[in-house]
């Protein structure tokens, strides 16, 4: 599974998963990505999933902590999904 973030290289680990790996047709699917390091991520350029999906709609959240004077940030996008066809597709 690949999505490529226009800040990647900000960020020590970049995860992207599904909520469900089979649907049936007319469900939807959440697409989560979470990416990890020390700097705010640009949003993610969701045009590729234009082609196989109809996006219905995206969240985000952004947490940050300080533990003994280190900080780290995640930053996570939740992206629904209904895809346009039936069959397997690719993410």
């Amino acid at each position: 599974m690949v999505l490529l973030l226009s800040s990647q290289s900000l960020w020590a680990d970049v995860r992207a998963s599904l909520s469900r790996t089979t649907i049936q047709e007319g469900d939807t699917v959440t697409l989560n990505i979470l990416a990890s390091g020390d700097s705010d991520a640009a949003e993610p350029d969701l045009d590729v999933l234009r082609d196989s999906f109809d996006i219905l709609g995206t969240g985000s959240s952004h947490q940050t902590s300080i533990v003994n004077g280190h900080i780290s940030s995640s930053r996570q996008w939740q992206v629904e999904l209904m895809p346009k066809q039936q069959g397997e597709i690719s993410v």
